[in-house]
């Protein structure tokens, strides 16, 4: 972007339509550069833009140097734990409760989910991700109490198991959308149709095989 003419206040220059400003912060190797044209303004308006761009870039600058301006759903969810904690401290929610959350999301949200930025999340994901949720299977381990482990089959999760990390997914999703002000519901409309299980009918006798049966006694 051409500057235009220089000021004597670093990080503003006049233009022939009005303004442009530009703002480098540097945090040890991390360098953030910000330049916005302000057409149409007086010096007085971009002298007041000029501190609020500044003001970004130096919290940009901060957090990012903290390491927390990753917007992935693994920081997200981090955050979430953390969010949860307090509730139990506070009684809103019971320890178990929690335990459940975070056990349903390191199984089987965050491995298809956790490297996404936040902000990619789309309704039609999580159609997929429902797909390879019923593609899963338990672990050959299981941790028990006390650090010890036991065996298990590796069979498919049972589907109450998924419907209830579907259930999860969407509680964390509504305090992001609440934390973050979406304005769009990242899980939009999609709703859990992974079909119900089958169930194995017991073997009766008809009435008419229950009177043989009889008979041949």
């Amino acid at each position: 972007m051409k500057m235009g003419t220089k000021t004597r206040t670093p990080g503003l220059w006049e233009t022939p339509a009005g303004h442009a400003l530009r703002v480098k912060v540097k945090r040890g190797s991390l360098t953030i550069e910000r330049a916005r044209n302000l057409p149409g303004t007086t010096l007085e308006e971009a002298m007041a833009e000029l501190a609020r761009l500044r003001a970004e870039v130096v919290d940009e600058a901060e957090r990012r140097s903290r390491g927390e301006a990753e917007r992935t759903v693994t920081v997200f969810a981090r955050r979430w734990f953390k969010v949860l904690g307090q509730r139990v401290t506070r009684g809103a929610i019971a320890m178990s409760t929690a335990e459940e959350y975070l056990r349903k999301m390191e199984t089987h949200f965050l491995p298809y989910f956790g490297g996404m930025e936040i902000d990619e999340l789309k309704p039609s994901m999580f159609s997929d991700w429902l797909v390879w949720l019923s593609e899963q299977r338990r672990p050959a381990t299981r941790a028990g109490r006390n650090g010890s482990s036991y065996a298990q089959e590796p069979t498919p999760y049972k589907r109450r198991s998924l419907e209830y990390a579907w259930g999860t997914a969407k509680t964390f999703l509504d305090w992001v959308a609440d934390a973050e002000d979406f304005h769009r519901h990242p899980m939009g409309r999609v709703r859990f149709d992974i079909p119900a299980e089958d169930v194995v009918a017991k073997d009766t006798l008809t009435p008419a095989e229950a009177i043989a049966l009889v008979d041949v006694a």
